[in-house]
């Protein structure tokens, strides 16, 4: 039910913000709006992408999640989502490291889901990160307890958190964020938990956190 009220607002907020934004963007191309005029314009249309990012983070973890299972490569998936934010690092001159200490064939998971939970907190990262950071990936075969996991691990230098959030932070709309509505980590644990996995977080000395990412590998493809 919460889910339909959800959906159903979205669809109504989506498509005049959708019209603003269009507009926007015609009035930002006419060479005639130059100097704050011009500035006001970028903003506008920097704060409607921001609602639209808003609405399908409701709309993600409002509707029920269903996992595509697939063979995916956990480093290929990382490697292209690294990708994807290249201009938003490039913004802040962030370095990005990544060390794969073991090597991963296939194994059965929804690699766009996944891809969604590293994402999440990639940019995360970028945001808490200040000029000139740096955030390493580091990627391990790890057994625990006679299960085989692909362990995930992301550190950056950021803001980090306190210690006493290291739980709250993955509860739906808990953020320590001036803007944004706390959902982006509450998905990255429901992704992982439909993978039978499990994501900790942990602050890091002396700034910084650590996100780690358990997903089981089960049979090897």
């Amino acid at each position: 039910y919460i889910g339909q009220i959800t959906a159903s607002l979205s669809h109504e907020i989506r498509n005049p913000l959708s019209s603003i934004k269009m507009n926007l963007q015609i009035l930002n191309s006419n060479t005639n709006i130059t100097g704050n005029d011009k500035r006001r314009v970028d903003i506008s249309v920097t704060e409607v992408i921001r609602l639209e990012r808003i609405l399908n983070q409701l709309l993600d973890f409002a509707k029920p999640l269903q996992l595509n299972l697939k063979p995916c490569n956990v480093c290929h998936i990382l490697n292209s989502y690294v990708e994807l934010l290249e201009m938003r690092l490039k913004e802040k001159d962030i370095d990005v490291v990544t060390v794969f200490e073991d090597k991963l064939l296939p194994f059965m998971a929804d690699g766009d889901k996944l891809g969604q939970a590293f994402i999440n907190i990639l940019i995360n990262a970028i945001e808490s990160s200040e000029t000139c950071g740096k955030i390493k990936i580091t990627y391990q075969n790890i057994s625990q307890q006679n299960h085989e996991y692909a362990a995930i691990k992301i550190d950056d230098e950021g803001l980090g958190f306190n210690e006493k959030d290291n739980e709250e932070i993955f509860k739906p709309f808990f953020t320590t964020k001036t803007k944004g509505v706390g959902l982006g980590l509450a998905n990255v644990k429901r992704i992982i938990k439909a993978h039978n996995g499990y994501v900790k977080a942990e602050k890091r000395k002396p700034r910084g956190a650590t996100f780690l990412i358990m997903v089981p590998t089960g049979n090897i493809l």
